[in-house]
């Protein structure tokens, strides 16, 4: 078994990413809540970049607010795409918003859903 000698206060953010086998970041990943992948990607720009590719199992499910439309969350935008196969729409009150919402669910990628349900 190998070991590793150092002290994780030594290293920045991306050194701390770089030194960890690809394998095991999607486990890592999974493990976070939606809200806690965010959080992350705000750390630094390689966090950025790497925590969308491998944590696409958080973000298989997706629930969706009426805020939503109002505004912009580019962090969760980017973690997106055909890997989300459930959307549920909660607290939709008209029609019309609906719609909005599953068209931007469209555009953001999700293009392989398999369940929904307001």
């Amino acid at each position: 078994m190998m070991t590793h000698d150092f002290d994780a206060r030594d290293l920045n953010q991306d050194e701390i990413i770089s030194r960890l086998p690809l394998d095991i970041l999607p486990t890592i990943f999974s493990k976070l809540e939606q809200r806690d992948c965010i959080t992350c990607m705000r750390v630094c720009r390689a966090w950025y970049t790497i925590i969308p590719e491998y944590a696409k199992a958080v973000w298989s499910t997706l629930r969706l607010y009426p805020h939503d439309l109002l505004r912009r969350n580019r962090y969760r935008e980017l973690c997106l795409g055909s890997h989300v196969k459930s959307v549920y729409f909660s607290k939709f009150q008209n029609d019309e918003d609906l719609y909005r919402m599953m068209q931007k669910v469209i555009d953001w990628g999700c293009t392989h859903i398999e369940f929904m349900r307001k």
